[in-house]
């Protein structure tokens, strides 16, 4: 993985970065505020299923707990495996909770997320069904616009 990304980003030029930046400046955060909110507020909701602790003193400890998981779930090949095996084991030693609390609250917390993502798909539906047929077709199959015309 290393070696390709190596040859990936071994010709790009410095420079050519540092005016991109540049350009971007301030505008850069609307690009990680979204997925930052996001990460806090799954945070916040596994420190709320550890049942024996304030959820505003332990967002610290979950959260780096939730760095380290992600981490190797992005990184390794597998990860996923790895992830969710040793997120109950970390929650367990950085919060000093039982182990059967912190698998408990991997648990209640992975239901709450299917369930939270089950929410946000109905919803999407609802609004494609409301929208009319326009957005029903904009969905469902893909459009090539031609001299401002839509050509399906």
């Amino acid at each position: 993985m290393v070696i390709m990304l190596w040859q990936q980003f071994a010709g790009m030029k410095i420079e050519t970065v540092l005016t991109i930046l540049g350009r971007v400046r301030f505008a850069i955060v609307s690009v990680f505020l979204p997925p930052f909110l996001q990460l806090l507020a799954e945070t916040f909701g596994l420190a709320l299923c550890i049942p024996s602790s304030n959820p505003f003193r332990v967002i610290f400890k979950v959260l780096t707990v939730r760095i380290g998981c992600d981490g190797l779930l992005n990184s390794l090949p597998a990860g996923v495996v790895v992830a969710e095996t040793l997120r109950p084991v970390w929650l367990h030693k950085t919060c000093k909770i039982s182990n059967e609390e912190s698998l408990a609250a991997c648990v209640t917390w992975e239901i709450n997320m299917a369930a939270a993502e089950g929410l946000i798909l109905t919803v999407i539906m609802v609004l494609i069904v409301l929208g009319g047929p326009t957005h029903k077709v904009a969905m469902t199959c893909p459009q090539i616009m031609y001299h401002d015309k839509l050509v399906i």
